[in-house]
């Protein structure tokens, strides 16, 4: 059975912020591009910061199509974030 696991705020937002690295257009190979989208969707709440909003509305417009699913699966996990919700309008 799957369990969530608790982890510390300052070790969440490092994470993040190293997924969204791997994440970005300077990562060239797209399996670690969606494989990092898709990490960040399975995150729990709380949502870091907006950054995390702002870096997937950004990978929306990838090239790689797989890479775009992930990132429309991660907004449909931050639909309680305000600005997710405004990035995808």
């Amino acid at each position: 059975s799957e369990r969530a696991v608790e982890l510390p705020p300052r070790f969440v937002e490092r994470l993040v912020q190293e997924l969204l690295r791997l994440a970005g257009p300077a990562e060239e190979v797209p399996f670690v591009r969606w494989r990092a989208l898709h990490a960040l969707a399975e995150l729990r709440e709380p949502w870091p910061d907006t950054e995390l909003v702002v870096g997937g509305y950004l990978f929306l417009q990838d090239q790689v199509d797989l890479v775009r699913f992930q990132a429309a699966r991660l907004f449909a996990r931050l639909t309680q974030h305000p600005a997710a919700i405004k990035a995808l309008h």
